[in-house]
């Protein structure tokens, strides 16, 4: 795949700000065993997946509203915090963490552009009152504050993809089948009597022959 069908890959507008790294736009330029590319392969599954999303009204991410795409990120992470209160395939942990990773780097963007445009128009900041200085001067706080969220993410950013390299080199087993509670409690029984059959019949000397009364 050249460089510039990636590119046209990325400018195609997905499910949402969020539901596009889920969507995996930036795909590994693999081949399977039939020759076909893996990369058309994932691009057709998210072209289904935005087809389905569209059929059930979801909202398209405008790249141009950044309320209406602020509230459609908040959603995406309700959503993403609901599925992850717990999880059937541990394996899955390492893809979430690399979507992670690439939404706090989103998120740090958001940040630092927020903040350059408290700066930029601080000119125009008035409180309530009609205060210009003290408009420009609680502009240019929140600036300060935006810049220092987006510097601490930096740290979030080095923590996550830590984490991405230590879940990457598990490899997680099939859950084993449990064991009986009331086999459990024979093995604990007879570890305790010494004997591997705790309720097994004492042995019986030879049989007796004659009448018994």
């Amino acid at each position: 795949m050249s460089k510039r069908r990636l590119v046209e890959l990325v400018k195609v507008p997905f499910a949402g700000v969020l539901t596009r790294l889920c969507l995996r736009l930036v795909v590994k330029y693999k081949t399977n065993a039939s020759g076909r590319s893996c990369a058309a392969i994932h691009w057709g599954h998210e072209a289904h997946l935005l087809d389905e999303h569209n059929r059930r009204g979801g909202l398209m991410p405008t790249f141009h509203d950044p309320v209406a795409d602020g509230d459609e990120a908040r959603e995406a992470m309700r959503a993403l915090a609901h599925a992850t209160r717990a999880f059937e395939d541990p394996t899955q942990t390492y893809d979430v963490i690399g979507n992670l990773i690439a939404a706090v780097r989103s998120l740090r963007q958001v940040l630092e552009q927020v903040a350059a445009t408290h700066l930029d128009h601080r000119d125009r900041a008035l409180t309530g009152a009609g205060d210009s200085v003290a408009g420009a001067a609680d502009a240019q706080r929140a600036a300060n504050a935006l810049q220092d969220s987006a510097w601490h993410l930096g740290f979030v950013e080095i923590n996550l993809d830590a984490a991405s390299q230590h879940s990457g080199r598990i490899v997680w087993q099939t859950p084993l089948t449990p064991a009986s509670p009331h086999r459990a409690v024979v093995t604990e029984l007879a570890a305790r009597l010494g004997t591997a059959a705790p309720f097994s019949r004492p042995p019986q000397g030879p049989p007796r022959r004659g009448m018994s009364l």
